[in-house]
């Protein structure tokens, strides 16, 4: 009897120890918070739980999204995602102008992410309508990146490594700023593309590495974003340094500066070429392109 009696109350106290736990997982879930955060159009995006469905619209997204341990919850990227690896096994939902409502649809997203100002603004609103949030983020330094990291952690429950990539992404970039600081002065022209011959202003963040690293873009000041020059304008400036991003047809462009040996930078044999995923490509491999500008600069 004694027996009986003393497994049944282990029993029972079993029990209510089990039925205690449940009502505090229950209660836990009831006054959980919701997500929220504001993205770069300063609307709040509130999630119920953390993302675990998501489509990127631009391949720096998926690139970061993957940086920041949350590349399984990816169901569908834009095209080029091509890094790393495992985003080139992914549907591609989108291209650099439109966007393919009726495919991210079928993936049941629970959070989109876009790029403001690549990504159709009509048809982010078609996605918002249709019930499914979508975050919009930019980048006008490089300090965003990190921010937007933590923001990422986040949204998609992986704060504790985000917060981590950002500590080093910030770490890194403080370095390399006070590496620039100590180095002379350089002038520097960016060849963003050759034909028409483009560069970039101070409104890009390529032009924010230049200045880290030491050096002085000699179109800073220059109108428009990507402002188009002359061959004769880079002449007259003469710059220090030219740095050609690797997608440029090397060959012609070197035989076109070949043509100008009075510039500094050809005399000096100071043309280098950045690789241009590293440097346009916003999101954690950037650092690795400022390294490159600033390796050509000492």
């Amino acid at each position: 009897m004694d027996g009986d009696f003393g497994v049944n109350r282990i029993g029972v106290n079993v029990s209510r120890f089990s039925f205690g736990l449940l009502l505090v997982v229950l209660s836990s879930c009831a006054f959980a918070k919701p997500i929220q955060v504001l993205d770069s159009l300063h609307q709040r995006i509130q999630l119920k739980a953390p993302a675990k469905r998501v489509v990127t619209l631009a391949p720096n997204l998926a690139e970061m999204v993957f940086a920041v341990g949350a590349g399984n919850t990816l169901v569908g990227v834009s095209a080029f995602s091509d890094y790393p690896s495992q985003a080139k096994k992914l549907p591609v939902v989108a291209s650099y102008h439109s966007i393919d409502i009726e495919k991210i649809v079928s993936k049941h997203p629970d959070l989109v992410i876009a790029w403001r100002g690549e990504n159709a603004s009509v048809q982010i609103q078609q996605l918002k309508r249709l019930g499914i949030p979508v975050f919009v983020t930019s980048f006008h330094c490089l300090a965003d990146i990190s921010k937007f990291m933590r923001t990422l952690g986040q949204l998609m429950g992986a704060e504790i490594k985000a917060n981590r990539k950002a500590d080093h992404f910030d770490r890194t970039l403080m370095r390399l700023r006070r590496e620039g600081h100590d180095q002379k002065s350089k002038t520097v022209f960016f060849e963003l593309y050759d034909q028409p011959l483009l560069t970039l202003n101070r409104k890009s963040i390529v032009n924010e590495m230049i200045h880290d690293c030491g050096g002085r873009n000699i179109y800073v000041d220059a109108y428009g974003t990507a402002p188009q020059v002359s061959v004769e304008s880079v002449v007259a400036r003469d710059p220090d340094i030219i740095l050609i991003p690797s997608d440029l047809n090397k060959k012609n462009v070197f035989v076109q500066w070949q043509q100008f040996s009075q510039l500094k930078a050809w005399r000096n044999h100071r043309l280098y070429v950045v690789h241009t995923a590293l440097i346009e490509r916003y999101g954690p491999r950037i650092l690795q392109g400022m390294q490159e500008i600033c390796h050509a600069l000492r």
